[in-house]
């Protein structure tokens, strides 16, 4: 059996691990304590490969060390079919050859960056990220390409090789090192399920995660950040109540989100980290008590511009307001009903001018965009809401409709959107005599425990 020396959170031991899976090919991983016990640098280690690096496979004493060059022996060898490593194939096999020396510059990149900020190595991590984005475009080049032709891989017209796997690992865990796909449209599905890519995206959902503000949870566990952008606030919120994880570390990774996703999408103006944070702890103590305010506490959201938050600014997403913008005194009685019930209010969310566009164009902030697709719409006006949402900033979050401002962005970005009967959600002030306001929501049990909350009466309104 093939002795695979192994370190869980390494792409290119990925890779082999990946590799080997497809093929059927049993093996034992032996972990290597690459971090922070640095073993593969060790003298014992180094008898082992002597260059001190992972991954290292031992197939019944045939030493070999370097990740592509085992990827092409284990195909080489274990794969009857020839296509994973296309010999018969001498146009083939020259074209997977050079993009595995593609591959090369991806590791030396993009998952360069991931060490740098998981693991602190020593690299110019501004190089290493401008180099990945240059090789991201040209990958993004190639793959609309062959999008274009009708064809899914990387090199084959049928099937995938090992350029694909080289590949795969680092771009998807690019972000993790601060390098963004949202850019590359065409870079993002690499594990588009057609064909045999069912099997290679049921692994990918398996894929190793870490992210400098990855939580870690009781019972020796880590909640990685992709994971916790994909739950539902109905999962969270069990999260929080099993003690898995705490709305302090929820509401950091949104942040962190913020940060990576928003100067692309362009879906929020303003950001309270303190007042996020502070919230957050108090939601955290709360839930260690045993004694949550409801069902959303510590559920992070974000508050449409056209809403008032008490201390924050109503811009209404027109450049008219600039120069005299004035802040809130008082909260809209659907922010009223999210603080009472301790959700975390991450910031306000962009809007297109006074929410009467079909847009998410802002003359004072600029296009929302939308993150399934960067050159598409988000509709409007609730348009840096929903974007927040499918961006993966917050699970749920209000918006207001007259004719469809809650409705339209929801059916741009993939959401569950609803406009109440007039009356069933208060609002204040009181505005156009079919403005409401209503959840946005990824799925429709979220936007049910939403609905419920904000649906609450308030003496504001006299029609609620």
């Amino acid at each position: 059996m093939i002795k695979l020396y192994d370190y869980e959170l390494s792409a290119n031991c990925y890779k082999q691990r990946l590799m080997m899976s497809l093929l059927g090919v049993p093996y034992e991983s032996i972990p290597v304590d690459f971090f922070p016990g640095l073993e593969h640098k060790s003298d014992e280690f180094k008898k082992i490969n002597p260059l001190g690096h992972i991954p290292v496979i031992d197939d019944d004493g045939y030493m070999l060390w370097d990740a592509h060059a085992i990827l092409v022996y284990l195909a080489a060898e274990y794969d009857p079919s020839g296509q994973w490593y296309p010999t018969g194939d001498p146009e083939l096999l020259g074209e997977t050859a050079s993009w595995l020396l593609f591959a090369e510059g991806t590791t030396n990149t993009a998952s360069a960056a991931r060490l740098f900020v998981n693991l602190g190595y020593d690299f110019d991590i501004d190089a290493c990220r401008t180099g990945a984005h240059r090789l991201f475009r040209v990958l993004d080049e190639h793959l609309w390409f062959r999008e274009r032709a009708g064809l899914d891989w990387v090199c084959s017209p049928t099937h995938p090789t090992i350029a694909d796997i080289a590949i795969f690992p680092d771009v998807v865990l690019s972000e993790e090192g601060g390098v963004s796909r949202l850019d590359y449209p065409r870079v993002t599905p690499l594990d588009r399920p057609r064909q045999n890519t069912a099997r290679l995206h049921d692994h990918a959902r398996r894929l190793p995660r870490r992210n400098q503000l990855s939580a870690t949870l009781g019972r020796g566990q880590t909640m990685y950040v992709a994971e916790l952008r994909d739950m539902s606030a109905g999962e969270i919120v069990a999260g929080f109540a099993a003690g898995r994880f705490s709305p302090l570390e929820v509401t950091k990774h949104a942040l962190a989100v913020i940060e990576m996703t928003n100067p692309h999408v362009n879906c929020m103006y303003q950001v309270d980290t303190d007042g996020a944070v502070s919230t957050a702890q108090a939601s955290t103590d709360r839930w260690a008590a045993g004694a949550p305010l409801s069902a959303l506490d510590g559920v992070p959201t974000v508050v449409k511009d056209g809403l008032d938050a008490s201390g924050w600014p109503n811009n209404r997403g027109s450049a008219a307001t600039t120069g005299r913008s004035t802040l809130s005194e008082h909260d809209a009685p659907a922010v009223s009903r999210q603080r009472q019930a301790g959700m975390i209010l991450l910031g306000k969310s962009t809007m297109c001018d006074y929410g009467m566009l079909a847009s998410g164009l802002s003359s004072r902030f600029g296009p929302a965009r939308n993150p399934w697709n960067l050159a598409a719409n988000t509709s409007g006006s609730s348009s840096g809401t929903a974007a927040s949402i499918a961006a993966g900033i917050c699970q749920l979050a209000v918006g207001t409709d007259i004719v469809g401002s809650v409705r339209h962005p929801a059916s741009f970005c993939g959401l569950v959107g609803l406009k109440p009967s007039q009356g069933r959600v208060p609002y204040m002030p009181p505005g156009a005599p079919s403005l409401c306001a209503g959840p946005l929501a990824r799925n429709l049990d979220d936007l049910c425990l939403l609905m419920n909350l904000i649906a609450q009466p308030d003496h504001r309104d006299v029609t609620a």
